[in-house]
């Protein structure tokens, strides 16, 4: 979506574009990211915050809504979301 931006360009612009700090997005990303790898089919995984065993309920909503998602259907999502 922002090839030529390096991960905190990229974090500095969707936190402008959502009205969201990027230090939160962060948090967000690295609390998902022990259990999405556990569905991630390609690229590098990442520990995140592995300390956790589970998400907080409302964070466990967003999860298994796009768990069932393919992942062309969760980037036309993020696509509507930022409006792009």
């Amino acid at each position: 979506m922002f090839p030529s931006l390096n991960q905190g360009q990229v974090f500095e612009r969707i936190g402008n574009i959502l009205g969201v700090k990027p230090t939160t997005l962060r948090n967000k990303r690295d609390m998902f990211d022990p259990f999405c790898n556990t569905i991630k089919t390609k690229g590098k995984k990442r520990k995140g915050w592995w300390q956790n065993d589970r998400l907080l309920s409302d964070m466990q909503q967003v999860f298994d809504y796009y768990r069932e998602l393919e992942e062309e259907e969760i980037e036309e999502e993020i696509r509507e979301i930022l409006n792009m």
